[in-house]
């Protein structure tokens, strides 16, 4: 193969962050990478209050749950919406709830409230919020690049959302040995705004033209998960998806009940994270 051969089939790192080059979309992203990098503050500081107020496995685990299963509940729902509604203005309320609730629990902590159903609670509007706000991100995507550029912004889309996985846990794990779980909600807070401001700069969007408005939601969605029967290539990546967050979602936020099971303290807390 001829050098200049070579050099057209080299992938290049430009083409890789292509859609960066979008400035809407660019925002969007770091707005987007700040935001979930601070949700896994909140994500570690939860199960970590959880056990400190109740030194309970179970109460951790009821923690966990009533984040993530409203979001499950309302996924049918929200889905729909994100058609049928301008999805900068679902997000747009969306951060301010979430937002809301963030803070919410760092002055509840701040205040001295150590009542762990109150916690349980706030995770289950929190679950709720983070529900409808992940399809509507999802589909926002697609409003702020041209078609040529969409499969590489839902590339990088992805890719954000895996770095504030490492991101995030990092952070949140010197923020509660330094700072305490208050300022790890708070942070998180902070981060929601980051990404409010920074919609308010983007362009508004309509609804869908395609959404079909005659269904119920719950039709549009069984209608959706029909076609997506169909297609195994869809089957299979909805299958590994859950797979993954079934069995793998939960252990970070499980991490800080087996430092304390094994007898490892703050400073360990933040080496392993």
């Amino acid at each position: 193969m001829s050098e200049l051969s070579q050099n057209l089939s080299r992938p290049k790192l430009s083409d890789a962050i292509s859609a960066l080059r979008i400035r809407d979309f660019r925002r969007f992203w770091f707005a987007g990478l700040a935001s979930n990098s601070g949700g896994w503050l909140q994500g570690i500081a939860s199960p970590f209050i959880m056990y400190e107020m109740t030194e309970s496995g179970t109460w951790v685990g009821a923690s966990v749950f009533a984040l993530m299963i409203p979001m499950a509940i309302v996924g049918p729902f929200a889905g729909p919406m994100a058609d049928r509604l301008s999805r900068r203005k679902i997000l747009l309320v969306c951060e301010v709830l979430l937002a809301t609730i963030a803070v919410s629990n760092a002055v509840l902590w701040g205040a001295g409230v150590r009542e762990p159903l109150i916690y349980v609670a706030v995770n289950v509007i929190y679950g709720i919020g983070n529900g409808y706000a992940l399809p509507a991100w999802q589909a926002y995507v697609a409003d702020l690049v041209p078609r040529d550029f969409l499969m590489n912004a839902i590339t990088l889309n992805s890719t954000q959302f895996n770095a504030a996985r490492a991101i995030g846990p990092s952070v949140g794990g010197v923020v509660l040995a330094v700072l305490g779980p208050a300022w790890a909600f708070l942070g998180n807070g902070i981060s929601f705004i980051v990404v409010f401001c920074t919609l308010l700069t983007l362009p508004r969007t309509s609804p869908s033209p395609l959404a079909d408005r005659t269904d119920s939601q719950l039709s549009q969605f069984a209608k959706g998960w029909a076609y997506a029967k169909t297609q195994p290539t869809i089957m299979t990546g909805y299958l590994a998806a859950t797979f993954v967050a079934i069995l793998g979602g939960p252990l970070v936020r499980y991490t800080s009940f087996f430092l304390s099971r094994t007898c490892l303290r703050q400073a360990s807390f933040v080496l392993v994270f």
